[in-house]
């Protein structure tokens, strides 16, 4: 009896009735949401060419037409990549079949935007969202005009429905495999319904991010006062607090010499992507971080800097601008001591920065004297 049980319950059989439910246009919900809750359970029990053979396996069960089936089997798989299968193996089927969920779901949100218009001025109390609630630009979607768009467009209405069962394991996949999250960057009908849906759904804006980060990036920093430069090299980065974080602990080490304070060792595992620890307060940063437009101006008087310089730790390296051909970080004093939460900001990213090239003086007084220049003409 045990033999027979243990069988039953191996994550290959698990797989085997999650393909075979799926092969039905309308799967018995309960039956596969059971059968994917065991996979997943399997899984983390499995060996690891267990996991490879079962992600291979699971393929035409998320590429099912009902976006919520396909996005329960989704996140089975994101399931298997957390426990460590391959997330190429997942990312490629997934990025096949979110492709159209998500073009879909952008049509109900435009539709639902464009019937409830503007939200009204004076509407400053936050709105309670009840569970099953549709929400569109932070608001609640009435019921009817749910009703009403499903009559005109039931797939759209769906597949919005399925937008919280398919954000967990697209960004697990595309965090992991470096080549699945280019390939996901360069699918212009994959990248513009995302861009389209990041306006509309909170889930949709991390996706966005993650879809531009940079790998294997120049980036130059320069620290003019104490007229100490940078080449480097970045990839993987998908935060600027995580890059400010990476440049206090690589620059300020004894083998460059940069003046200020680097990263506690806890807090340093973190920003490196070997933990995925979260420390409160855990990083006071060393600097205020420029653009080249800055280069004209005296960074030790931050209070006379305009703030549109400023290269906000909120934004991503992609938001720096670049100057012959490198993006261009200057290093100043802060206005103010600013700390913050450390934490990873796409949990499967692991960054990299390399100092490729140390400046000499003169080829920093160089680069400053064109930043400047350029900086001061109309």
């Amino acid at each position: 009896m045990f033999k027979n049980w243990f069988k039953r319950n191996t994550l290959s059989a698990h797989v085997q009735r999650v393909v075979a439910l799926t092969a039905d246009a309308e799967p018995d919900p309960e039956r596969l949401w059971n059968e994917l809750q065991g996979l997943c359970q399997a899984a983390s029990q499995a060996a690891p060419t267990e996991r490879d053979a079962a992600l291979t396996s699971l393929a035409p069960a998320v590429a099912h037409s009902h976006p919520q089936v396909s996005g329960m089997v989704a996140i089975a798989g994101g399931a298997l990549v957390g426990a460590g299968a391959p997330a190429a193996l997942w990312a490629e089927p997934l990025r096949r079949r979110a492709s159209a969920v998500l073009e879909a779901a952008g049509r109900f949100a435009a539709s639902a935007s464009a019937r409830m218009g503007p939200p009204p001025e004076d509407d400053e109390d936050e709105e309670e969202w009840e569970d099953g609630a549709l929400i569109v630009e932070e608001r609640v979607v009435p019921p009817a005009l749910v009703d009403d768009l499903a009559r005109l467009d039931l797939p759209a209405v769906s597949a919005y429905r399925a937008l919280e069962l398919w954000t967990p394991p697209l960004l697990a996949c595309l965090a992991r495999s470096t080549e699945q999250r280019n390939a996901a960057a360069q699918d212009k009908a994959l990248r513009d319904s995302v861009e389209n849906l990041a306006s509309y759904h909170g889930g949709m804006e991390m996706l966005w991010k993650l879809l531009g980060v940079l790998d294997q990036e120049p980036l130059l920093v320069l620290h003019p006062e104490s007229g100490k430069g940078f080449v480097c090299r970045i990839s993987g980065i998908g935060i600027n607090f995580e890059l400010h974080m990476l440049l206090m602990d690589v620059l300020c080490s004894p083998d460059y010499g940069l003046p200020g304070r680097r990263l506690a060792p806890n807090v340093s595992r973190v920003a490196w992507g070997r933990s995925v620890e979260e420390i409160e307060a855990g990083c006071i940063g060393n600097w205020n971080l420029y653009a080249w437009h800055a280069a004209s101006l005296d960074l030790s008087r931050p209070a006379e800097v305009d703030d549109a310089t400023w290269i906000w730790n909120e934004g991503t390296p992609a938001d720096i601008p670049v100057f012959e051909g490198h993006r261009v970080v200057l290093l100043g004093t802060p206005p103010y001591e600013r700390s913050w939460s450390v934490g990873r900001y796409f949990e499967g990213l692991v960054p990299q920065f390399t100092v490729e090239r140390v400046l000499e003086p003169g080829e920093v007084a160089s680069w400053l004297e064109r930043l400047r220049a350029a900086a001061k003409s109309p």
